[in-house]
């Protein structure tokens, strides 16, 4: 089945209505405020998301990538999805790859599914406030 009947498949199953199409991106939005993106290239399937635009300035964008590479750090061990900056769009995002090799619409509904669960708690980590850095131990002396 071809990659485009394949995502057809898929929105129909989901009740999505038509996708839009844009750069060979098949885009649509869940829950009405997270927009998704599925493509296919190198043999791959990519599901794309938004989690959120970078500061301009250059010291706060280097502080809220550090602090949302510690963040993801722990989902690295279970999920398989991998944060990325869009220089283009100027946004910090996350992509999910899957072998488009014996891809069906059951396998797509599992990608979105598990790329909107981690979008979802990036969107809600980066809206919250830094980690902290640990204290010290305290020395406590005899």
């Amino acid at each position: 089945m071809s990659f485009d009947r394949l995502m057809q498949s898929f929105a129909n199953q989901q009740a999505l209505g038509e996708l839009e199409i844009r750069d060979d991106r098949y885009y649509f939005t869940i829950d009405t405020n997270m927009d998704v993106a599925c493509f296919q290239a190198n043999g791959k399937f990519y599901v794309y998301g938004v989690i959120s635009m970078l500061p301009k300035d250059h010291q706060k964008r280097e502080t809220f990538l550090l602090d949302m590479l510690q963040k993801n750090l722990a989902l690295m061990m279970t999920e398989r999805v991998s944060l990325c900056i869009e220089p283009e769009e100027d946004v910090l995002a996350i992509y999910l790859c899957r072998p488009l090799q014996g891809l069906n619409a059951s396998e797509i509904e599992k990608s979105v599914a598990t790329l909107v669960n981690n979008l979802e708690l990036l969107i809600q980590l980066a809206h919250s406030d830094p980690l902290s850095k640990p204290s010290p131990p305290s020395l406590l002396m005899p």
